[in-house]
């Protein structure tokens, strides 16, 4: 008998060989794998060329390492996952992790990931709602640097908290509504505003015959992460002769920000947002085990799908990124003094010797 209770315990702590957990470890190892080489791509092309950094993308620099960090835990937990037959990964609860710090490094860079969606959300408001010199104002290198660590800072106490058990009751319901809506509820509030200024802008445009100074006025109508007011900055005044062609331009252009705008929100509200509300659910006991694992890998494939979002949707990426896939090192814009070294070492040669 005491042979068959060891057999079943020793049973029950052993991942289970079924469709549901084989199935959840291969998302994890989708979720790896793109978001690792995303993010990668992300952090080595702003390190390589000096056209990528502006103010907004430190922010998503920041993202990326955060993101890149959770795709790592998240190999790191497939590996103890399978060769030590525990569930570690497939709780749905990761601060369950402690055993092996994972837990820890999960809920932090999680949370970073969060909040700092949400300071791009009001960067960008700021840059297209508000006068420049107040944008400038915010966003000082040493005040860049303070937000940064507040990103990581706050979510860091919150992971203490939740890792020490010093809310043992409420603890996942606090730390969903501190890590989730309230900086979902930002992000959706910023990016109506922006909208909603923006088509007013397009509206008055419509509605009256373009002048001169309308035509090189900056109409901030890309929500682009390229923000600094260098002379290159897409953001500039411009002329704008596509504008001759009436509304239909108009049209595109309003589309466009739309378009961009649906995805980031939709995005966070589908990945962050079933979690959130089951985590909720455990306020009045109500235990979904399966649905809490499922929403859990919904909000950990938010890692890989930020790059695609914030990156590749952005001109000057696409172009840095093309040049680091084909080794064209010579053909990225504006190189950093990292790139420069690296060509005087020749650890960056030329791969077209066209």
């Amino acid at each position: 008998m005491d042979d068959v209770n060891s057999t079943s315990e020793s049973s029950q702590s052993d991942v289970p060989v079924n469709g549901h957990t084989v199935f959840l470890y291969v998302l994890y190892g989708i979720a790896f794998i793109v978001g690792t080489i995303g993010n990668s791509l992300v952090i080595l092309a702003v390190l390589l060329s000096k056209k990528l950094r502006t103010t907004t993308n430190a922010f998503v620099v920041n993202l990326s390492v955060a993101d890149l960090l959770t795709c790592l835990v998240l190999s790191v937990n497939v590996a103890l996952g399978a060769l030590d037959k525990r569930a570690l990964m497939v709780s749905g609860r990761p601060w369950e992790w402690d055993g092996y710090g994972l837990g820890f490094i999960l809920l932090t860079t999680l949370g970073c990931s969060i909040i700092t969606l949400m300071c791009i959300a009001l960067n960008r408001w700021l840059l297209i709602t508000r006068p420049l010199t107040t944008y400038r104002n915010v966003y000082t290198p040493r005040k860049i640097a303070v937000y940064l660590v507040c990103a990581w800072v706050i979510p860091l106490v919150f992971t203490f908290i939740v890792v020490l058990r010093l809310m043992t009751r409420h603890v996942s319901v606090a730390f969903a509504i501190a890590m989730f809506p309230i900086p979902l509820i930002l992000i959706i509030a910023c990016y109506v505003l922006i909208w909603r200024r923006i088509n007013r802008q397009v509206r008055s445009m419509a509605c009256s015959s373009p002048t001169p100074e309308e035509l090189t006025t900056h109409i901030p109508t890309k929500t682009q992460l390229d923000d600094n007011p260098g002379p290159s900055d897409s953001t500039q005044p411009r002329s704008q002769p596509a504008l001759t062609t009436g509304n239909d331009q108009l049209s595109r252009h309003q589309v466009q920000i739309t378009k961009n705008m649906c995805y980031v929100v939709c995005a966070f509200v589908l990945c962050v947002g079933p979690y959130a509300v089951f985590l909720c659910l455990q306020l009045i006991n109500l235990k979904l085990k399966i649905g809490t694992e499922y929403a859990f890998t919904v909000l950990l494939c938010n890692s890989c799908i930020n790059p695609l979002i914030y990156a590749t949707k952005h001109r000057d990426f696409k172009t840095v990124f093309r040049c680091i896939v084909r080794r064209q090192w010579d053909d990225i814009p504006e190189p950093s003094d990292v790139l420069k070294a690296l060509r005087r070492s020749k650890c960056c040669g030329r791969s077209n010797n066209a």
